[in-house]
C-alpha cells in the first residue's frame, strides 16, 4: 500500500518566500513567479496560487511604500 507523498513546504515556508519573490520581484518579469507557483502546485494540493500572488504583491507594495518614507525623510532632512 502506497503512502501519499508528503508536501516538502509548508504554510510558512510559502509565507516567507512571497515576502522575498515580493521584496526582489520585478513587475516586467513573472517567468520566476510563475516557475514557482508550478513548483509549490505540484507539491501540495493546499497551494492557493491566488492567495501567493496576492502575498508577493503585498510584500512588493509594502517595499515601494517603504522606499518612498525613506525618501521624504532624507528630503526632509535636507530642509532642516
Amino acid at each position: 500500500m502506497a503512502t501519499a507523498k508528503r508536501p516538502h513546504f509548508q504554510k510558512r515556508h510559502y509565507e516567507d518566500l512571497a515576502r522575498v519573490v515580493g521584496t526582489a520581484y520585478d513587475d516586467g518579469s513573472s517567468s520566476v513567479l510563475d516557475a514557482l507557483i508550478s513548483l509549490f502546485v505540484h507539491d501540495s494540493p493546499h497551494f492557493d496560487s491566488v492567495r501567493f500572488r496576492e502575498a508577493v504583491s503585498r510584500a512588493r507594495e509594502e517595499l515601494i511604500d517603504n522606499a518612498q518614507g525613506v525618501q521624504e525623510d532624507a528630503s526632509h532632512d535636507r530642509t532642516l
